[in-house]
Order: structure tokens, then sequence, then C-alpha cells
């Protein structure tokens, strides 16, 4: 019988693999652990032979066993997945570990992961980046790229932003989105590069045409309103429509913008009310105060003034003075107590603060009917709650911009 060798094979994914798989699965049964594991992932693919996950696990077990990295890379991935076996990051880190061990490259970089979302083993950043280094020096783009993030924030190693561009330009120049979209926001702020809008656009259309996200609304937003660029509605819905229906509130604020004004789009607010409420439900604030307008006016939807009261209120606890002021100004017109009276000017006060234009003089209105000690309550009530704002700032999401929308609402520009 012919001895098997990995050299009668090829990758998987080009369309020629070796016929003979008897001779294959004899040298598995006789105990060859590349066999084994080639054999295992020939089941998990179902690639010369029928897809069979439980098959699959006996082969990469068998393999990961006798010390085949490559199994022991693959066990640890279908662990991690919960694929043919019970999920447990725990095990899929045991073995990722092993693989790591031996200098398998994607091993290193995925326990680095691990360690830097402590998920399997306990959370420690100096450990991923230790294995990070190990992957990013041999070219692994993810760990350059995961390398570059912890530079820039310091976390698990010196703060270093020349350490972060370089590494966020290798995995870039190899097309890791995330690095494309991640050295675009820092040619915006000038960060450890010269700050280039011209630059961040071309990395961020990099990655958005890879289908990161993030991108897509950055350069779907700055393609809507011409920010750096020629502006183009056609081009902005094709990035941000993706974006939308993936779940990400921020392309749906803004698709939410585009059927409101008849962008592209024939004018239709109740699809632009759709997608005001998609973003909103996950807390994306502008479209929290943009949905509150429409319900408060009766706009693409029923008027309802308690609704729209209640999307108020969520957006400027997200401290956004125009649904501050319009939280203030429902309450003192719309509310019929003392207390409502008491919190209109809370809310004041706070999108004064804020900068918002019109809270002022809205406020000394509502005062001159107020006694001095209600006045006085009312400011107390504002500094507590600027305070409590102060220790919850905004958040901030993968791209480096606020997640939940802060910064002037469109619908207002």
């Amino acid at each position: 019988m012919p001895r098997w060798s990995f050299r009668n094979w090829v990758p998987l994914g080009r369309r020629r693999v070796d016929p003979d798989v008897a001779v294959l699965r004899a040298a598995a049964d006789q105990g060859d652990a590349e066999a084994q594991s080639l054999l295992g992932v020939l089941c998990l693919s179902g690639t010369a032979v029928p897809a069979d996950e439980r098959e699959a696990i006996q082969w990469l077990r068998r393999a990961a066993e006798q010390g085949e990295p490559a199994a022991q890379l693959n066990l640890g991935m279908q662990y991690q997945r919960g694929q043919g076996v019970a999920q447990s990051d725990r095990e899929a880190a045991r073995w990722y570990r092993r693989a790591a061990e031996q200098g398998v490259v994607f091993a290193q970089g995925l326990l680095g992961e691990m360690h830097l979302l402590g998920r399997g083993v306990r959370r420690d950043a100096a450990a991923a980046a230790r294995w990070f280094v190990r992957a990013a020096k041999q070219g692994e783009q993810h760990a350059q790229y995961h390398l570059a993030r912890m530079h820039l924030y310091g976390e698990g190693v010196a703060q270093d932003d020349a350490a972060a561009v370089r590494w966020c330009r290798r995995a870039a120049g190899q097309g890791e989105a995330r690095a494309q979209r991640l050295l675009g926001s820092l040619h915006e702020c000038g960060r450890g590069v010269r700050k280039s809008r011209r630059q961040a656009n071309r990395w961020l259309l990099r990655a958005a045409r890879q289908g990161d996200v993030d991108a897509q609304c950055a350069m779907g937003e700055r393609l809507r309103l011409g920010l750096g660029v020629r502006r183009d509605l056609e081009a902005a819905a094709r990035l941000l429509a993706p974006a939308a229906e993936r779940g990400a509130p921020r392309a749906q604020f803004h698709l939410g913008l585009m059927h409101a004004e008849g962008e592209k789009f024939e004018r239709d607010l109740g699809r632009a009310v759709h997608w005001y409420r998609r973003a909103a439900e996950q807390g994306y604030r502008a479209a929290q105060y943009n949905l509150g307008l429409h319900l408060a006016d009766g706009r693409g939807v029923a008027r309802n003034v308690e609704e729209a009261r209640r999307w108020f209120r969520r957006a400027a606890e997200q401290d956004l003075p125009e649904a501050q002021y319009h939280l203030g100004a429902n309450l003192a017109e719309e509310g019929g107590s003392p207390q409502d009276l008491l919190r209109a000017c809370m809310w004041l006060h706070l999108a004064e603060a804020g900068g918002d234009a019109h809270a002022r003089e809205y406020r000394e209105e509502l005062e001159a009917e107020m006694k001095p000690r209600e006045i006085r309550r009312a400011r107390r009530m504002a500094d507590e709650r600027a305070a409590k704002l102060k220790a919850h700032p905004v958040r901030l999401d993968a791209a480096g911009w606020p997640a939940s929308g802060r910064g002037r609402p469109a619908a207002l520009t």
C-alpha cells in the first residue's frame, strides 16, 4: 500500500485533492497524526468525504493528543465555536496554547485574543501582548491589529503612538479591515501620523469596501454630508444600507435622515421613523431625540406625547443638550405638577450648560413664576444630575466615534 504523505495533498479551497481517500484513512487508522488531522478537516468541510462533525472531532482529537499542532488549532476552534462539541472557551484556550507553544502563528494570535478578553483564561493584557508580538512578528495581520490598539491605549504594553501606527500600517497593508479603519481614524485626528482627511477617507473607504460595518458607517456619513469628500448620496446609501441591515445604529440613524429629508430616496417619514426607532432601541441618542420629535409632532407616526417624552428622557440622560431642552419644554408644557416644573428647570439648566441656544431664555421665563426656594432646588437637582453624567460619559464605539450618537443631531444641522 502506498505511504500517505501531506505532499500528496493541496490546501483546502482548491479544486484538486488526492482522490485516494482510502490511503489517507488507512494511514489515520494506523496512527499517523498528520493523516488524522487532515481527515478531521476533510470531515468538517465535506471535502472528498461526507461531512460528519462527530467523526471530524474524533480524528482531530486523536491527532491533537499526539501533539499534531494543526489538529490542536482546529480542535480549539471547534470548542470555541461549539461545533461538534459542547462550547468551551477553557478547552479552546487549552488547545490553542498547545498549538501556540509549537509555533502555530494563528494559534498564537487566537490565544492572545483569549487573554485580552478573558475568555477561558484569566484576563491578562500583558500575556495577550506577548502572544500578539510573537504572531505579529511572523506577519499575522490580526495580531498586528490588536498590538496596534494595545500600544495606542497602553494596554499590556507601553503607550506608544509610533509603535501603534507601525503595526497598524503592517496589518492594513495586508488587508486587515479593522486596521484600515483604525488607520483612517488616526489620520483623521493626526495621532501618530500627519493629520489628513484625504488619507483618513482613503483608508476608511478601503475598510468599508471589505464590509467593515464601522467603516461603512463612517464613510457613508461623510459621503452623505460631504465631509472631506464630494457629496454623493448614491454612494452613501450603498454603504449605509448594508450596515443598517446588519444592525449598526449609526447607519440606521443616517438612513432615517435620508428618508426624512428625501435624500436619494422618496421622502417617507414612516420609513424615517422605522430607522430612527431601530437605532434608538439600541441606545443611539441622536436617533432617540429625532424619534421623540416625530412622536411629539405626529410626523410619520401617530402623535404620542408620553412616548416622545420617554425618548427625550433617554437621550437627555446621555447628555444630549437638544434632548434636554425638549424634555424640559415638554415637562413644562404637558406636565401638570409642581415636580414637573422643577424637573423642567433642571433639564433646561443642563441644556444651557451644554450649549443649547434656547434653554436659558425658556428657563428664565419659567423661573419668573417660581419661588426662590424652588429655583434653588432646581439648580441643586441640575448639579447632582451633571455630576452623574460626568461620572458616566458616553462610551466610544470600535471606530473611535461615540456609540450613542454624541454630537449635534444631524436633524438640526
